[in-house]
């Protein structure tokens, strides 16, 4: 009996100890969260207070918990683009790195923001014969299209992405919004593909698309455009920062919770009748 007491100790000092050492791995998470947590609210603050804003900590809080969810936002955005590009064969005239250049630059002179822009270029890609500066200027006939007409970038990418990926029986795409094409212009455009001239075909359509919406979107940036992107790169920029600390945080606290059911999983509660 006394061996079998021995046992019974032994097993649960181990799991105490083990389920401590989930305990002091969390605290330790929680330290470092609140100390990264001080340190970025002390910083909003200061510049907040630099623009003559007093703001206070909850608000600050609350910011932070903005700033996490658009950074995840955008990395999810980043990570379904990079395997679009490679699910499509993209990887073979562009890469994931040119098209975030170009969403950005794109996102700077537009009231679009980078998250949706590459939202809108991973639905493009999906058109697989729009490559190179076809695909440039696709984007930009996207953009400019949806400010005209007040479309959504989703629906607007489909119907550019429909008549420049196919010329010949995709046209009805842009017909529906107005467009219309002779007979002579959709023979032409026919005659082109026929001979293997798809880029020259793509430009005929791109060219009849600038003519209606050329530069719509760039001379639609509205004055405070600017500001709102600034905020957003900041918010992604923190909440950034704040993700690994947070994840360290949760994993910790996912440690410490299985350590307490394993503790109470391997106890027997069974009474002892002598």
């Amino acid at each position: 009996m006394a061996d079998a007491d021995f046992s019974v100790k032994a097993i649960i000092s181990a799991q105490t100890s083990q389920f401590e050492k989930g305990i002091k791995n969390a605290q330790t998470s929680v330290n470092s969260l609140s100390s990264s947590l001080n340190n970025i609210t002390n910083l909003v603050k200061k510049a907040f207070a630099f623009t003559g804003i007093a703001v206070g900590t909850k608000a600050v809080v609350d910011f932070g918990k903005s700033c996490v969810q658009s950074a995840n936002q955008a990395i999810k955005q980043f990570n379904i683009l990079d395997n679009t590009v490679k699910a499509t064969g993209a990887d073979a005239w562009t890469s994931t790195e040119s098209l975030e250049s170009a969403s950005k630059s794109l996102s700077d002179q537009t009231n679009y923001s980078v998250t949706e822009i590459q939202k809108m270029q991973s639905v493009l890609l999906g058109f697989t014969n729009i490559t190179g500066e076809a695909f440039d200027g696709a984007s930009e006939a996207v953009l400019d299209m949806a400010t005209v007409m007040g479309m959504d970038l989703t629906s607007a990418v489909q119907t550019v992405g429909k008549a420049l990926d196919d010329p010949i029986t995709g046209l009805d795409s842009l017909r529906r919004q107005g467009f219309k094409f002779t007979d002579e212009q959709k023979a032409e455009l026919a005659q082109l593909v026929r001979n293997g001239k798809q880029l020259e075909a793509q430009k005929i359509i791109l060219d009849t698309l600038s003519t209606s919406y050329g530069g719509a979107a760039k001379a639609g940036q509205d004055s405070f455009a600017k500001q709102r992107h600034a905020i957003e790169n900041i918010k992604d920029t923190l909440g950034t920062k704040l993700i690994p600390v947070m994840q360290v945080f949760a994993e910790n606290n996912a440690k410490m919770i299985n350590s307490l059911r394993e503790l109470i999983e391997n106890m027997d509660f069974t009474p002892v009748i002598n």
